[in-house]
């Protein structure tokens, strides 16, 4: 198990156990940590209660929006932008460039859709830098793998018991399958 997937266990493990105690004491149960400030609050204040009142978003979610404009946050300190007036279009883009290829597809989206609703936020405050950020396409089976490792291709094939008859039409499928690199058509 990677160090991610622990990590996610002793979350899930964690949750479970809080909501037990409420049932239990009948009184919330909260976590003791420290609440930091939303990234960028002192540029754009007001955008952390816009995400919770006027958007209704989840305190999930805001915890991703907090996330990805921490990064932003820091990308802007790091090229000594001081106010959101000095944000251009090759400066999101930049951002964009240097942080999302270490990023899933899905990941990615989230980030430029966080950063488009921060930047909308600030148009409605007199910002013009909102249509910089363009939302990246996603495309329905872009996750599936592209193949299989031939280590795993071997003991597949290997795996397939060719002294019967249907055995044998087994084999010459997978063996199709592994050679003209088909793969099964997905219906609606």
């Amino acid at each position: 198990m990677t160090a991610v997937a622990v990590l996610k266990h002793a979350i899930d493990a964690e949750c479970g156990v809080r909501q037990m105690l409420q049932l239990a004491s009948k009184e919330p149960v909260t976590h003791n940590r420290r609440r930091l400030p939303f990234p960028l609050e002192a540029a754009v204040p007001g955008f952390a209660e816009y995400l919770r009142s006027e958007r209704g978003f989840a305190e999930s979610t805001i915890r991703n929006y907090r996330r990805h404009l921490s990064e932003f946050a820091q990308y802007l300190s790091q090229t000594g932008l001081t106010s959101f007036s000095q944000l251009s279009p090759p400066v999101l883009a930049a951002f964009v460039v240097e942080h999302t290829p270490k990023m899933a597809p899905r990941t990615r989206l989230g980030l430029c859709c966080h950063l488009r609703v921060l930047l909308r936020f600030c148009q409605a405050r007199e910002s013009q830098v909102s249509g910089a950020v363009r939302t990246p396409q996603i495309y329905r089976l872009d996750d599936v793998p592209r193949s299989i490792t031939w280590d795993e291709v071997r003991r597949m094939l290997e795996a397939v018991e060719r002294r019967t008859i249907r055995g044998r039409r087994d084999y010459a499928i997978l063996l199709l399958l592994v050679t003209c690199g088909l793969r099964m058509r997905s219906q609606g």
